[in-house]
Protein backbone atom coordinates (compact mmCIF):
# COMPACT_ATOMS: atom_id res chain seq x y z
CA UNK A 1 0.00 0.00 0.00
CA UNK A 2 2.73 2.83 0.40
CA UNK A 3 3.42 1.92 -3.13
CA UNK A 4 0.23 3.05 -3.99
CA UNK A 5 -0.24 5.70 -1.11
CA UNK A 6 2.56 7.69 -3.19
CA UNK A 7 0.98 7.37 -6.66
CA UNK A 8 -2.64 7.82 -6.12
CA UNK A 9 -3.68 8.92 -2.87
CA UNK A 10 -1.79 11.36 -0.97
CA UNK A 11 -2.39 14.30 -3.64
CA UNK A 12 -5.67 13.83 -3.25
CA UNK A 13 -6.49 12.54 0.17
CA UNK A 14 -4.89 16.24 1.63
CA UNK A 15 -8.11 17.65 0.16
CA UNK A 16 -10.19 15.88 1.59
CA UNK A 17 -11.93 18.29 4.41
CA UNK A 18 -14.51 16.39 6.08
CA UNK A 19 -13.93 15.11 9.06
CA UNK A 20 -12.80 11.53 8.92
CA UNK A 21 -12.38 8.66 11.67
CA UNK A 22 -10.71 5.20 10.55
CA UNK A 23 -11.19 1.94 12.13
CA UNK A 24 -8.55 -0.34 11.95
CA UNK A 25 -8.44 -4.15 12.41
CA UNK A 26 -5.60 -4.95 14.51
CA UNK A 27 -5.65 -8.73 12.29
CA UNK A 28 -6.39 -7.21 8.96
CA UNK A 29 -4.11 -8.85 6.45
CA UNK A 30 -5.35 -6.66 3.50
CA UNK A 31 -4.24 -2.69 4.99
CA UNK A 32 -1.28 -3.28 7.96
CA UNK A 33 -1.38 -1.27 10.64
CA UNK A 34 1.40 0.54 9.49
CA UNK A 35 -0.35 1.34 6.14
CA UNK A 36 -3.42 2.90 7.69
CA UNK A 37 -1.30 4.77 9.67
CA UNK A 38 0.60 6.59 6.83
CA UNK A 39 -2.78 6.84 5.45
CA UNK A 40 -4.22 8.80 8.80
CA UNK A 41 -0.99 10.73 8.60
CA UNK A 42 -1.77 12.24 5.58
CA UNK A 43 -5.85 13.48 6.54
CA UNK A 44 -5.93 16.65 7.30
CA UNK A 45 -9.38 16.01 9.27
CA UNK A 46 -8.49 13.27 10.77
CA UNK A 47 -10.69 13.19 14.06
CA UNK A 48 -11.04 9.84 15.35
CA UNK A 49 -8.37 6.91 14.74
CA UNK A 50 -9.53 3.69 16.17
CA UNK A 51 -7.72 -0.13 16.55
CA UNK A 52 -10.52 -2.88 16.79
CA UNK A 53 -8.83 -5.74 18.39
CA UNK A 54 -9.06 -9.11 16.38
CA UNK A 55 -10.96 -7.83 13.81
CA UNK A 56 -9.63 -8.38 10.19
CA UNK A 57 -10.86 -6.18 7.45
CA UNK A 58 -13.84 -7.34 6.16
CA UNK A 59 -15.17 -7.76 9.93
CA UNK A 60 -16.43 -4.43 10.08
CA UNK A 61 -18.90 -5.58 7.83
CA UNK A 62 -19.32 -9.41 7.90
CA UNK A 63 -18.17 -10.34 11.44
CA UNK A 64 -21.50 -11.18 14.08
CA UNK A 65 -20.21 -8.93 16.76
CA UNK A 66 -19.64 -6.00 14.24
CA UNK A 67 -22.75 -4.27 15.64
CA UNK A 68 -21.60 -4.15 19.05
CA UNK A 69 -18.15 -3.95 18.47
CA UNK A 70 -18.23 -0.73 15.98
CA UNK A 71 -21.44 0.29 14.62
CA UNK A 72 -22.73 2.45 17.94
CA UNK A 73 -19.58 3.85 18.11
CA UNK A 74 -19.35 5.04 14.69
CA UNK A 75 -22.98 6.38 15.02
CA UNK A 76 -22.49 8.50 18.14
CA UNK A 77 -19.47 9.87 16.77
CA UNK A 78 -21.40 10.96 13.34
CA UNK A 79 -24.36 12.31 15.56
CA UNK A 80 -21.34 14.13 18.13
CA UNK A 81 -20.20 15.67 14.95
CA UNK A 82 -23.02 16.42 13.54
CA UNK A 83 -24.18 18.66 16.35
Amino acid sequence: MRFYLKLFVSPLIQQVITPTSMYVGSSDRTASAADAALLAARLPNLVEYVTVEDFAHCDFFAAKNAASSTFSRILAKMDELNR
